[in-house]
């Protein structure tokens, strides 16, 4: 459903957040998550011959910010207390979710 609709991340990150997972837990069943999620999700687009130059050139032009943002949250996770952690997790879903409903919008 993650090619069709987009929205895989919020409700998987809302149930881990409220299965009260300590935070390096939570972290670490997300990324393994995403990461098999994301990669069966580009093999099938693969696969059906629904990727093409734009979208790869799109992809490879978001690579720094992405991995700043990682470089980013290596460096801050340790610095977030569990409380703090727990209480952001869905502030961050809801402004995530405003930004893409503005974005679409606009």
């Amino acid at each position: 459903m993650s090619t069709s609709t987009g929205i895989a991340g919020p409700p998987v990150v809302l149930f881990l957040n409220y299965r009260d997972l300590r935070k390096d837990k939570f972290r670490a069943t997300a990324s393994a998550y995403f990461t098999l999620l994301y990669g069966a999700s580009l093999a099938l687009l693969i696969l059906f011959r629904n990727v093409n130059t734009h979208i790869v050139l799109n992809a490879i032009s978001l690579l720094p910010p992405a991995f700043l943002g990682s470089y980013l949250g290596i460096y801050l996770f340790p610095r977030v207390s569990q409380k703090h952690f727990y209480y952001s997790v869905p502030l961050i879903v809801i402004a995530t979710g405003l930004y893409s409903l503005l974005t679409t919008i606009l």
